[in-house]
């Protein structure tokens, strides 16, 4: 009898432990009150103590960039190409403006003429490549942006107008193979002798590096127009290659040194405009602007 209830009772705590989940390999879950916790494994070094702890990875994809408007040819002025643009065709692909130029092809661009404003802080990027190109054969430009009013629209010397476009993208033919400059310029008057460059010498620019059939360059400005205090910071491919928070940036007067341009739109014109030969396809996508605020 004495055997039967000692079996009996083996019994009952070998089910009061499967309960619980001893001597199984399954431990079944406990909630609420009277559970026991559970601490992180310490180790103690003298009267040091750590606590391990199970670390997550959270990965963090940050959006794309916030625009507070776009400028490209969809909203040019006149919307599309330029009146003046010829031997082109103009598409629209992922990056934005497909640009496709003859090889007698002197302008294909377009234009905004309410871009900005004399006495602005602006803050944009812009992104673009030849998907095809030859070397330039002669002067081309790619990006200009100059005062935009009524005014002697011609540099003071020879007739053309570079000397009156403050921020301008350009080809340098010199090295094989074709480098991007830029000119960052202001001063008091138009006059070549009253302008300031990137080192503060005039005419100084910046060399963006080599033009690479495919390769997307994107530049990143932050400005502030004004031909007194005015301000540059330029990124090339996310790297700072340019800063003044102050220099001129813009003109106080036109050549004559008494015609005052310093309070008027400015406008920008993109593409390739050159006084040479040669088929290309050029991609843009226009300019997206973080910041555009009165000064």
């Amino acid at each position: 009898m004495f055997a039967v209830i000692k079996m009996l009772g083996l019994f009952a705590i070998a089910a009061a432990g499967l309960a619980l989940g001893i001597g199984s390999g399954h431990v079944k879950p406990c909630h609420g009150h009277g559970c026991p916790t559970t601490t992180a494994p310490t180790t103690t070094t003298g009267t040091t103590t750590t606590t391990t702890t199970p670390t997550t990875t959270t990965t963090t994809t940050l959006p794309p960039p916030t625009y507070i408007k776009v400028d490209d040819s969809t909203n040019a002025i006149p919307v599309g190409l330029s009146t003046d643009s010829n031997n082109c065709t103009l598409s629209r692909g992922e990056l934005g403006d497909i640009l496709t130029g003859q090889s007698t092809s002197t302008r294909c661009t377009w234009t905004n003429t309410a871009f900005s404003h004399m006495h602005r802080h602006e803050v944009f990027d812009t992104s673009w490549k030849f998907d095809s190109v030859t070397e330039q054969t002669d002067w081309t430009h790619i990006m200009m942006v100059r005062p935009f009013g009524s005014f002697g629209n011609a540099d003071c010397a020879d007739g053309g107008n570079h000397e009156v476009l403050f921020l301008r993208v350009w080809v340098n033919r010199t090295p094989s193979p074709d480098h991007y400059m830029l000119d960052i310029r202001g001063g008091s008057s138009l006059n070549l002798s009253d302008q300031v460059g990137p080192s503060q010498e005039v005419g100084g620019a910046l060399d963006l590096g080599p033009i690479v059939a495919g390769q997307t360059t994107n530049l990143k400005f932050d400005i502030v127009e004004d031909y007194l205090h005015g301000a540059a910071t330029v990124w090339e491919n996310g790297v700072q290659i340019y800063d003044n928070r102050d220099r001129p940036l813009g003109f106080h007067y036109d050549c004559n040194r008494t015609t005052d341009i310093s309070d008027f739109a400015t406008r920008m014109q993109h593409g390739v405009y050159r006084g040479g030969t040669g088929a290309y396809q050029f991609t843009s996508s226009g300019f997206g602007f973080y910041v555009s605020e009165s000064q």
